[in-house]
């Protein structure tokens, strides 16, 4: 999980990069790692996280309370916001189900609703109904906890960053860039993985834009205008965990992400690149 976590931070301080630069292998052992908080059982990010929850259920409200409650108290700055929805399944009959996504965002201090730009993490959060007492770590509790730490780990970089940008008089000068976090409930099937019974909480999110359309000039109310979305899903295969969406007018971007992705995964740190979001 070391390689995933080191990963996500490079990814996470592209914000900003205006040009692709070569990154030492110095610069990558350098980041962070998440030490304790990562202990299963006594870890502050990843522990609470490590229990059954299912949509609509007490784990899973718990959990809830456990990302708000972490930001509130490690990340006052950052914006925390309910993006709430119901739906039946095919396991509950006609009983509406809750699910609730959880949206959490930087954005530089002096900057207006839908006028900043964004590096999207998303992962859910939900865990299976079946079989009874599914914890499931890798999908998606860790990707979750790596999330969290990645933006702890990027914090302080950015209040310095835009801290500087306005003593210097370069605030509004160019595109604004944040960072948001889109923890995703109902991600997984109720029964069986249909088009119907799974993805409760992206649909959602895609529905509420596509809504917006139609009734205001912004078309993402919650999420501003993606630079690059980045899913967050390790497995146990060698491939990179990572799928992504890019909202850029060029392709090159993703492609040459995952590329990067692979060499670090596979230990080859030599002339790595950061990747231009722009």
């Amino acid at each position: 999980m070391e390689w995933l976590l080191r990963m996500l931070l490079l990814v996470s301080v592209l914000l900003g990069i205006t040009a692709y630069t070569p990154l030492s292998d110095e610069t990558l052992n350098s980041l962070p790692a998440a030490g304790a908080d990562f202990d299963i059982k006594t870890g502050s990010i990843l522990a609470p996280i490590l229990i059954p929850r299912v949509p609509g259920t007490p784990g899973n409200t718990a959990v809830q309370q456990h990302f708000v409650q972490w930001f509130k108290n490690n990340l006052p700055k950052w914006t925390i916001e309910f993006q709430n929805s119901t739906s039946i399944t095919p396991a509950t009959g006609n009983k509406m189900v809750p699910f609730t996504n959880i949206i959490v965002t930087r954005d530089p201090p002096w900057t207006k609703p839908g006028d900043v730009g964004r590096l999207s993490l998303a992962a859910h959060f939900d865990s299976k109904l079946t079989p009874a007492g599914f914890i499931g770590a890798t999908d998606s509790a860790a990707p979750c906890a790596i999330i969290m730490h990645a933006a702890r780990s990027v914090d302080e970089a950015l209040t310095k960053k835009w801290e500087a940008m306005q003593a210097e008089g370069f605030a509004g000068l160019e595109e604004e860039k944040g960072v948001q976090i889109l923890f995703l409930d109902g991600e997984e099937a109720f029964v069986s993985w249909t088009n119907t019974d799974s993805l409760y909480g992206a649909r959602y999110v895609v529905f509420s834009a596509l809504k917006a359309f139609a009734d205001v000039a912004d078309p993402w109310p919650k999420l501003g205008n993606p630079l690059l979305m980045l899913l967050c899903r390790p497995s146990t295969t060698l491939s990179p965990p990572f799928h992504y969406s890019s909202f850029s007018t060029s392709s090159e971007q993703p492609t040459r992400l995952c590329h990067h992705i692979s060499k670090l995964h596979t230990g080859h740190t030599k002339s790595l690149l950061v990747l231009n979001c722009d």
